[in-house]
This record gives structure tokens, C-alpha cells and sequence, in this order.
């Protein structure tokens, strides 16, 4: 994919070089963003590698919804910002949820942790609020929270979450 998407740029450069405008090209700078979130082991590329290809694309390009859905999406990411993650992931096309799909397990590892360390014990939330901040609304919540929090030892009942 990485080597794909480095040729498919190198022939947009070539056609804006020669006065084409290829409408496809910022959807697919877009995935290529998307695809540089974080290390991946899948993806074999570096996130540093993203604000390169930010300062190479042209700033009518960089400036497009999508492409500042891509830096949204990345911000949220490195900063664990799993909140922001989940609402971006509700408003982003199929392919794009694809891409930030191989995300998801990172980031509401990281959540659960957050909230364990900074609630009291004992102390309950809400599933349904858990459930909607980690993008896990759909198809009976709380049994994909508990598979998750197994690991944590927190208990989960059908209304609250004890950390």
C-alpha cells in the first residue's frame, strides 16, 4: 500500500505538473494519512512521516475538509485523545473508519487505563456513557467492555462500570 501510494503521488506531481487536475487525488492523500496515524506494524511507516507529507502537498490540497479530517483524526490519535477519536470515527466515510479501524483496540486500552487510574475505587460510570466515549454503542456494549477490561480487573454489571 505504502509503495502504491508513493507512485500514485509521483503521477499526480507529473499531471498538476502539467496542468491536470486529477479530482481523486486529495481522497486519496487522505487515506494515505490515515494509514501513517501511528506506528503499525502492518503498515510498516513512521508517524513523523505524515508531517512531511503534509508540507508536501499543495496548500489548496492541505486545506480541503478531508485532509483536515486526516490531521483531526492524527491529533486525536498521538494525543490519546480517545473521545475526539471515537466522534471522528463516527463522521468518517467507510474506507476512512477502515484505516482508523487498526486503531481502535489502542486507544480504548489506553481510555480504560485513563479511567482506572483516575477514578476512585469503587467509583461507577456509566456503561452506556463508557460504551458511546469508545465508539461502542452498537450490539450489547458492555460484552465487548468486558472482553477488553479483563485485563484491568474491573467490574463491569449491566448499568455501571467499577474501576
Amino acid at each position: 500500500m505504502n509503495k502504491t501510494s508513493v507512485e500514485l503521488f509521483q503521477m499526480y506531481d507529473d499531471h498538476r505538473k502539467k496542468g491536470i487536475n486529477v479530482p481523486t487525488e486529495k481522497e486519496f492523500r487522505v487515506y494515505y494519512a490515515l494509514l501513517k496515524l501511528d506506528k503499525h506494524p502492518g503498515y510498516k511507516v513512521e508517524p513523523a512521516e505524515l508531517s512531511l507529507d503534509l508540507a508536501k502537498m499543495t496548500a489548496e490540497i492541505r486545506q480541503t475538509p478531508e485532509v483536515l479530517f486526516a490531521r483531526d483524526v492524527a491529533r486525536a490519535c498521538r494525543t490519546g485523545n480517545f473521545i475526539a477519536f471515537f466522534r471522528l470515527a463516527r463522521k468518517a466515510s467507510y474506507l476512512q473508519a477502515c484505516f482508523m479501524h487498526a486503531h481502535f483496540a489502542k486507544l480504548r486500552t489506553q481510555a480504560l487505563v485513563s479511567l482506572h487510574c483516575g477514578l476512585q475505587n469503587n467509583q461507577g460510570v456509566p456503561v452506556a456513557h463508557v460504551a458511546k466515549w469508545l465508539g461502542m454503542e452498537v450490539f450489547f456494549p458492555w460484552l465487548d467492555l468486558y472482553s477488553l477490561w479483563c485485563n484491568l480487573n474491573i467490574e463491569v454489571n449491566f448499568t455501571y462500570v467499577y474501576l
